[in-house]
This record gives C-alpha cells, sequence and structure tokens, in this order.
C-alpha cells in the first residue's frame, strides 16, 4: 500500500503513516509526497518523526507554497526511515504538480514563483523519479 499526496494531502499521508494516528487501519508499504504541506491539524511535524516507511518526498525548486526548506526537509531530517529520500525537479512549482487552477496559479505570482519548465516536463521528471522507487518499495508488498 502506498500512500501518497499533494500539499496537504503530502502532509495528511504524513499523518496517516503514523501508528499513533492511524493504529486501527493496515500499515502502508511506502510513502510519496509531492509539495508537502506540513500545516495539518496535527501537524504533520509532529509525525514526522515516526516516519520508517520508505519515502520520496518530490519538492519543486519554484515552490513558495510550501517551500522544501520549512516542509519536506524538515520531515526527512527528523523522519527515522533508513529509505528517505527529497528530490526536487528544477524549474518546477507547487502548483504544477496538480491540475492547473486559476486560485493556485494566482497564489503562485503572489508569493513570486517562477517555474521554468512545463507542468508536462514537470510531470514527466516526477514519474522518472517515482516509478523507479515504487518499483523497488513496493516489491515485496
Amino acid at each position: 500500500t502506498l500512500l501518497a499526496g499533494h500539499s496537504l494531502g503530502g502532509g495528511s499521508s504524513i499523518l496517516a503513516a503514523d501508528p499513533s494516528l492511524a493504529s486501527t487501519y493496515p500499515s502502508a508499504s511506502a510513502l510519496a509526497t509531492l509539495s508537502l504541506g506540513t500545516y495539518t491539524i496535527p501537524s504533520a511535524l509532529n509525525s514526522a518523526p515516526g516516519l520508517r516507511l520508505p519515502s520520496l518526498l518530490l519538492t519543486a525548486s519554484e515552490d513558495c507554497i510550501d517551500p522544501p526548506s520549512r516542509n519536506s526537509m524538515a520531515v526527512f531530517e527528523s523522519a527515522q526511515s533508513n529509505c528517505a529520500f527529497v528530490v526536487s525537479v528544477t524549474g518546477g512549482s507547487h502548483c504544477q504538480y496538480a491540475a492547473a487552477n486559476m486560485g493556485c496559479e494566482i497564489t503562485e505570482k503572489l508569493c513570486g514563483a517562477h517555474p521554468n519548465i512545463t507542468r508536462d516536463r514537470q510531470t514527466v521528471v516526477a514519474l522518472d523519479l517515482l516509478l523507479p522507487f515504487l518499483d523497488a518499495s513496493l516489491a515485496g508488498a
């Protein structure tokens, strides 16, 4: 089973991986996030030290909505997984991990994002990273 999510969905995935919060559910085999947002209630940062799953935290160099330094890197640095990676898609942005959305794109412009790759290119790069990770981490699941 893979836990995955974008933005707050990524933060919710961290919460779902926390055995103290989700002990009645089957354990997951891996975790993947896209532009992880940790400002969930409760905070995903509080659950990060319990993270022991193989984890791929994809970020984007132009993400000013959920800056990697305050979100994905903070989770990575406190996670207890012996198989965790943070990879930033250079030139990508927070909103380009999802379908086009005017509200998100306006927010990016207001916070100063300047993506210099297309949404399609960001998707290709993300899948080139995600699919081998899934093959490896879910192989025995």
